[in-house]
């Protein structure tokens, strides 16, 4: 739904699920007397991530493939080729994904073998890292991978840890400013938390670039307003009216009056 306000204030909408953002400036038409929004514009973000949902090679169901080929991803196997390999989810029933048929597992080996992936990014750009992650059922038991963003040498996350808490799929999304033109991604099997052992599903891996901000106009109020009244556990000027706006920066205009000399 849109919710229209005041003429000449900007308006954004952000639909999560489809990754867009419609923003625009809401318009007064006085004849007809009504409000539109006006000077619309759209984002629509795109995954910077190839083979995020891991579906290259295919693979029948129910079956693993252990060759990755040139499908996007860097794999650091530790030694142990068969730790890390591609799953056709859709014969286990329980954990297959809305994200397709596939997704990336990782086993228990010396020293956590890892995939990843450089990505072409614009310094200073802010991304939304995100990733879905269950423990498989055939352990039964949730996992443990440790995130990284590497840009310049530095992992912007600090190997940021993250369970998955069970055999249901949940997303994790992180935030991170870039700081090169050539950032990469990195998920890496962790083994050392006890009870967190079981294999590692990995799916719908995405970095996206966030959305241009909306530049906020100031809203201009009476005097009688300053402060404004309640809003929720927020506290206002005793008996006043209007918008609360405690705690923000305002601008205002009139005579000082003391009115309590303690």
């Amino acid at each position: 739904g849109i919710l229209v306000d005041k003429p000449g204030h900007g308006y954004t909408h952000s639909d999560v699920g489809q990754r867009a953002q419609v923003t625009g400036v809401i318009a007064e038409d006085p004849a007809n007397q009504e409000r539109h929004i006006d000077a619309t514009s759209l984002w629509v973000g795109s995954n910077q991530v190839t083979n995020g949902s891991f579906e290259i090679p295919q693979t029948a169901s129910s079956a693993r493939c252990d060759t990755w080929g040139n499908n996007g991803w860097t794999v650091d196997f530790k030694n142990t080729p068969e730790s890390t390999y591609i799953y056709n989810n859709l014969g286990v029933g329980l954990q297959a994904t809305t994200y397709g048929a596939q997704s990336a597992c990782m086993f228990p080996t010396d020293g956590g073998p890892s995939i990843s992936q450089t990505l072409a990014t614009v310094p200073g750009q802010l991304y939304d890292f995100s990733f879905a992650l269950a423990g498989a059922i055939w352990y039964g038991q949730g996992t443990s991978v440790a995130v990284s963003w590497i840009s310049n040498g530095v992992d912007l996350l600090g190997g940021a840890l993250v369970q998955s808490g069970g055999t249901t799929f949940v997303t994790s999304h992180f935030l991170v400013a870039a700081r090169s033109a050539s950032d990469t991604i990195k998920i890496t099997y962790v083994d050392f938390i006890p009870g967190m052992w079981g294999a590692s599903l990995i799916d719908n891996v995405r970095v996206e670039a966030t959305p241009p901000s909306v530049p906020v106009s100031p809203l201009g109020m009476t005097n009688r307003a300053l402060g404004g009244g309640m809003l929720g556990g927020q506290s206002g000027v005793a008996d006043n009216v209007g918008l609360n706006n405690m705690g923000l920066l305002v601008k205002t205009t009139g005579r000082a009056t003391i009115i309590d000399d303690s």
